[in-house]
């Protein structure tokens, strides 16, 4: 009888240990809860807002209204909610039934704000709220196209939200026993827990299955914390799981614990499902650490598969970035076929590889040297891979072939079916001939020298494929461009008797001044040379992480900022190997009179901006792979002895600290760079101000310069110049009827005889009976833009109209004004700030012209 009875007791203290179908049930419609409020808050952010300007703060201020009610978030007190129903709750009940027929909708809204005035007047509100769920179910058909629309949806959900949050959640030990037989509990459990006692409960479960659990929970996670739709509160979780899936997913990319493909997989799809601009930068990072090569075979392949997964998840949110590590990917030889294949035909779907790839794909032999086209030439393999599909070439053997086909490329640059044709029908000389005949005929096409008929007409194809390959002309297929040299002639005679250098107008864009030293002031070049300290150290994270670096990093958490000029250097010795840095060293190798300008204006950059924008985010990757130091500072950090330390630190500018991301990696990073740069950089930021400021402008002394050279400036209207306006963007480089005026030309900028880089629109006016210059449409590539200094080219360009107006005796040189959303001036931000200056109206002449078809100006500017 006694063994019965414990029996009984041992069964029953073992059922004690898990959840009851009730408490598991519970657990169940709170997650469930959380996602249809996740559905309607998506649903809501969706909607369109009105056209109607007067109805956008309304549409905005119920918008802020259905997030609030969603989320409980109603700030009403309960003799508030009853004098509510004192005034309005009974009528609205009675016009809600009087409208349940003809308006369930509305039904349904005016139950649900019944229903929640009596939970919050801490009344029975069940009967109500049922009734207000069978409205909405009754008005499910009908379209929703406002916020409004949600309103009642909003308010059953924070009513359930209110609800559940008085419910006692089981004891966390049930549920760590529970889930290991109940998956769908884990994930549900996720959606429910309390992140801060997350660890608790992670750590209750057996030490084998805590990093799996982890994994799962936070990928249930993540699709509920999408950048897009989270408020301030969940922005703090969204950090940590990030944090945690890309520490786990960057370990096991670089094989430093052993997991398998599904646990990659899943790793991957968090930061996917978070779609903030961080995830997507640290899937691209983690992408490229991948591609590094094992010695190990075996290990090898594994990172291969581990990098196909990042890769596929990455090109799935974002394109450009996915599609570009591909094309690495696709590139190492080791890659197996099936992924070759796989990623080819992906970004065939994307339109970002020609579809007739797929003629190669089928046959392995051919994936040898579609990797080393890939590898050797990423840019010029769609060209390629059209060239050889051509029908020119239908019985031409790729495998047979390979040699001349790369050969041709060294030759050529690029191939284009004719070109190719030709070429690979001559013999050696005739190659070589073909080559250098192609070379020396492009610049040709920069020129003011009609072109259409510079080939036999047999040969006209080839013209337009020169071209094609000289201008490279944005949104404008081989196709169209053969079209257009159809339609067009060379305009060169309109500007025959104008007087311009035929091989261009030499360029340099050049912004420069001179300086010398303050009389009474010095340079010391002992102090300038110390400077250097600080980028001489080795990356100590590579060569013994262990040595100081823990000690260093330690130190900052504990609020010290008086690191000698060695332990600083080991401190930014993360970002000392950067090229950047290191050709900063190379080229101030030895200081002089002549440099020292230079150097200081430079290093005051390195220690300022480029520190601010790099130092956080390669600290961020070393702590990334030091768990065990990572844990060390979190818990310093979270001292209230630290934590006041820090304050004290930052004095009135503590309140600007995030210390709810404190504990985070990207936490730590952000406040260790902050100190560095506010509290220690500072000071030697200061110092470099004050050999700056021994500096005054003069005109002798060191020049400070900034050269982009290797330009000319054409003018010139051969039907090549057309495409010019179409290489830079353009926005009428269709505009044939504007080529053909005669009182029009084109200002090209070409870089090495080789490369459009900018176009300029010019015409020959009359103002007052006298000839004159002017300028419209200065429009760099927005690729070249962001390498010059926008005021230096438009001065360069102003410069040589100048030399145009004084070698032809003109009257002046004018520029339009920017004529509204047209963009007249230029297309270019920078560009138009920088003109902008000249747009003045002691300068403004009262013009009326017309500058392209159905566009015209009433004033112009002179310069």
């Amino acid at each position: 009888m006694n063994e019965f009875i414990n029996n009984n007791q041992n069964i029953e203290n073992q059922q004690a240990q898990f959840l009851s179908s009730d408490e598991k049930s519970m657990i169940f419609m709170m997650a469930d809860l959380r996602k249809k409020s996740q559905e309607l808050k998506i649903l809501v952010l969706n909607l369109p807002p009105p056209e109607l300007e007067s109805l956008k703060n309304k549409y905005h201020e119920t918008l802020a209204l259905v997030k609030n009610e969603v989320d409980g978030n109603v700030v009403v007190t309960k003799e508030e909610a009853q004098n509510y129903l004192n005034e309005k709750g009974e009528k609205n009940r009675q016009k809600a039934m009087l409208m349940a027929d003809v308006a369930p909708n509305l039904s349904a809204y005016l139950l649900a704000d019944v229903a929640k005035h009596e939970q919050l007047a801490e009344l029975n509100f069940g009967e109500t709220i049922n009734y207000a769920k069978k409205m909405l179910d009754q008005a499910s058909g009908i379209p929703k196209f406002n916020p409004s629309s949600m309103l009642a949806e909003a308010m059953i959900l924070g009513i359930q939200k209110r609800e559940t949050e008085k419910m006692p959640m089981p004891a966390m030990e049930k549920i760590a026993s529970s889930v290991a037989s109940d998956p769908d509990l884990l994930k549900n459990y996720a959606l429910v827990l309390d992140e801060n006692k997350r660890e608790d409960f992670i750590n209750l479960m057996p030490e084998n299955q805590r990093q799996m659990a982890s994994i799962i929970m936070d990928h249930e996670l993540a699709p509920f914390l999408k950048e897009k739709y989270i408020n301030e509160k969940d922005k703090w979780q969204q950090l940590l799981v990030q944090d945690r899936a890309s520490r786990d997913l960057g370990k096991a990319v670089n094989l430093q614990f052993a997991v398998d493909k599904p646990t990659v997989k899943l790793l991957c799809e968090t930061l996917k499902h978070i779609e903030s601009d961080d995830s997507i930068k640290l899937l691209q990072k983690l992408g490229f650490q991948g591609l590094a090569s094992e010695k190990d075979l075996e290990k090898h392949l594994k990172k291969i598969s581990f990098e196909a997964r990042i890769i596929k998840e990455l090109a799935e949110i974002d394109s450009a970035k996915g599609s570009s590590l591909v094309m690495k990917f696709l590139g190492k030889k080791e890659i197996p076929a099936r992924f070759f294949r796989y990623f080819c035909l992906n970004l065939i779907n994307k339109n970002f590889l020609t579809s007739n790839l797929q003629k190669f794909l089928g046959d392995d032999n051919h994936l040898p040297f579609l990797r080393k086209l890939i590898a050797e030439y990423p840019n010029q393999f769609n060209t390629v891979i059209d060239t050889l599909c051509d029908t020119r070439l239908t019985d031409y053997s790729v495998l047979g072939n390979q040699q001349e086909i790369f050969q041709a490329l060294t030759d050529l640059d690029s191939l284009t079916p004719i070109i190719f044709d030709r070429y690979r029908h001559a013999d050696h000389a005739g190659k070589s001939e073909l080559s250098a005949q192609i070379r020396q005929l492009k610049p040709k096409f920069f020129q003011n020298e009609p072109i259409k008929n510079i080939l036999p007409a047999k040969d006209e194809d080839i013209l337009v494929e020169m071209v094609y390959s000289a201008y490279k002309p944005i949104g404008m297929s081989f196709e169209q461009v053969k079209k257009m040299i159809d339609q067009l002639e060379d305009k060169t005679g309109d500007i025959k008797n104008y007087i311009f250098p035929k091989e261009g107008y030499p360029l340099t864009i050049t912004s420069h001044k001179s300086l010398r030293l303050k009389e009474n002031k010095t340079t010391d070049f002992n102090v300038l040379n110390s400077f250097k300290q600080l980028f001489l150290r080795e990356n100590s994270q590579e060569s013994n992480p262990k040595i100081e670096w823990d000690k260093l990093l330690l130190g900052l958490a504990k609020s010290k900022t008086d690191f000698n000029l060695t332990e600083l250097g080991e401190l930014l010795s993360l970002i000392s190997q950067d090229d950047l840095v290191t050709n900063f060293i190379l080229r101030y190798s030895k200081l002089d009179n002549q440099n020292s300008y230079n150097y200081l204006m430079e290093l005051k950059e390195i220690l300022g901006v480029y520190f601010k924008d790099n130092y956080q985010t390669a600290l961020k990757n070393y702590l990334l792979g030091n768990d065990i130091l990572t844990k060390e500072i979190q818990e310093l950090l979270n001292t209230p002895k630290r934590q006041q330390a820090i304050k004290k630190l930052f004095g009135s500018e503590k309140e600007k600290i995030d210390w709810q991301s404190i504990n985070t990696i990207e936490g730590m990073a952000k406040l260790f760079g902050k100190v560095l740069f506010e509290k220690v950089l500072k000071s030697y930021r200061e110092k470099i101000s004050q050999e700056i400021n021994k500096f005054e402008k003069s005109d002798i002394g060191e020049k400070v310069v900034t050269t982009t050279s290797g330009l000319k400036a054409y003018f010139s209207k051969n039907i090549g110049s057309f495409f010019a306006k179409a290489s830079a963007g353009v926005c009428t480089a269709s505009d044939a009827n504007l080529f053909n005026r005669n009182d029009h030309l084109h200002i090209n900028i070409v870089e090495n005889e080789q490369s459009v880089r900018a176009n300029i629109q010019a015409y020959i006016v009359k103002i007052n009976g006298q000839k004159a210059l002017l300028l419209r449409g200065f429009n760099p590539n927005v690729d070249w833009l962001d390498k010059i200094d926008a005021g230096a080219f438009c001065e360069s360009v102003l410069e040589i109209a100048k030399k145009f107006q004084q070698d032809n005796n003109l009257a002046g040189v004018y520029i339009t004004g920017q004529e509204g959303s047209y963009h007249a001036l230029s297309n270019r931000e920078k560009i138009a700030n920088y003109l902008k200056r000249y747009l003045k109206d002691a300068h403004r002449v009262n013009f009326s012209f017309t500058i392209t078809t159905g566009t015209n100006i009433n004033s112009i500017y002179q310069i």
